[in-house]
């Protein structure tokens, strides 16, 4: 593959990514040039369930195109062995994200690990967050407290 083919081919995995990071229609020129592997790629690097091909068939059936399922399918179990990382899932647990389903089986069980653990760091910033506000709320009380005796101490003194 020659450098300008792959600079298409990396524009156009970006120009992909773009587009199925909001929703997943495609017009008719998307329709007759897609690279379906690419748009598979895409989705699966960014979590998006397989069943989105099902999308683009009812978007592309109105331009008599039939998205090529095998190619998306290739594309998409090589985006979510990449998604389905180690790392991603620790990420995707301290944002406190849940599975999804989309992993391949190799690759399922050290991410829902990493996942699970993520979440534990997601629920101990949680307590760490409440234990904050409850600590701000009971220094507030004791403050006003410390007002109220200040004033009742002002009005015996006189």
């Amino acid at each position: 593959m020659c450098i300008r083919d792959r600079y298409l081919s990396a524009l156009f995995a970006v120009l992909c990514l773009g587009m199925v990071s909001g929703c997943a229609s495609l017009n008719q020129d998307e329709c007759l040039n897609a690279n379906w592997f690419t748009l598979g790629y895409v989705d699966g690097a960014n979590g998006v369930l397989a069943t989105r091909v099902g999308d683009y068939q009812s978007d592309c059936a109105a331009f008599n195109v039939t998205p090529d399922f095998e190619s998306y399918e290739r594309g998409h179990d090589k985006g979510a062995r990449e998604y389905c990382s180690p790392l991603n899932g620790f990420k995707h647990g301290r944002r406190g994200n849940d599975y999804n389903g989309i992993c391949p089986e190799e690759v399922k069980g050290p991410y829902l690990k990493a996942l699970s653990k993520g979440k534990d760091h997601y629920r101990a910033l949680e307590l760490v967050r409440e234990a904050e506000i409850n600590l701000s709320q009971v220094e507030s009380n004791i403050a006003h407290i410390h007002d109220e005796i200040a004033k009742k101490e002002a009005i015996i003194v006189e």
